[in-house]
């Protein structure tokens, strides 16, 4: 019988204050790497060999191997002046896991890649928005009804990430985080996350929303945590993800802002 930790994040494992905390550390830490090398079963990160930043390191990996035991880490402290290294791998699946959803690696675009910029859909890009989400298999369902609070990222080959809000009476409910294949990995859905709760705080919401069926190690780091199907209110449990789109088996998850 095989003795390896299954790819599940503990969401309980973590106090609310925990959580806000290492969603903080995981605002710093990111665009602070400046380096993301490819292991076998994982990746490593470089950080600038700061004692401030060092300390950061140590909290968020004493965060996240309560919510992510099958996680292994490694901190490296080389001599004065030279880069921290965090290298973070596991079993099997791990390293896919980290591209995926881990997302620690910065958005930087690589030498000769077009930058990547977030914003509001513009005239014509429905089609490109609605062809994305069908390609990373998430539902179009009212999509065409909440256009004015969707962002999508964009590169020199059109949309490439969405993140949709949906703005109700009690509450904003976010959906179809998504982000092309070949862009994952790279902190995009990060970024798509942060800008749709931005959008969210402009909007005067103030709890946000989801329902994931996949991703359920990916939203606590923002803040996101699990609650019962009751807890939602009546305006944002009447909207068709809740009841068309989504399967009663989802998790639900809520941020306060």
């Amino acid at each position: 019988m095989s003795t390896e930790a299954p790819l599940v994040c503990r969401l309980d494992a973590l106090s609310p204050a925990d959580r806000a905390r290492h969603a903080a550390l995981t605002g710093e830490l990111r665009p602070a790497a400046r380096g993301v090398q490819k292991l076998p079963r994982g990746y490593a990160f470089q950080f600038p060999d700061d004692p401030a930043l060092s300390r950061h390191v140590l909290e968020w990996v004493a965060l996240e191997r309560r919510c992510c035991p099958f996680l292994e880490f490694e901190i490296l402290l080389g001599d004065e002046g030279e880069p921290v290294i965090l290298r973070l791998t596991g079993q099997e699946g791990v390293k896919e896991f980290l591209a995926g959803e881990l997302a620690l690696a910065t958005s930087r675009p690589q030498d000769g890649a077009p930058e990547i910029d977030i914003g509001s859909v513009e005239p014509g890009e429905e089609p490109a928005l609605l062809s994305l989400l069908e390609r990373c298999g998430l539902t179009e369902t009212g999509v065409r009804d909440h256009l004015r609070d969707a962002l999508v990222a964009r590169d020199g080959s059109g949309v490439v990430g969405s993140a949709i809000l949906e703005i109700y009476t009690d509450g904003a409910l976010l959906r179809s985080v998504a982000v092309d294949s070949g862009l994952r990995g790279r902190g995009l859905g990060v970024r798509l996350t942060e800008a749709a709760l931005e959008l969210a705080r402009h909007r005067g919401m103030r709890h946000v929303y989801l329902l994931t069926e996949t991703a359920s190690g990916f939203f606590p780091r923002f803040g996101f945590h699990a609650i019962p199907r009751s807890d939602v209110p009546s305006s944002v449990a009447a909207s068709l993800e809740f009841t068309i789109a989504c399967p009663k088996s989802a998790l639900v998850m809520q941020r306060a802002l």
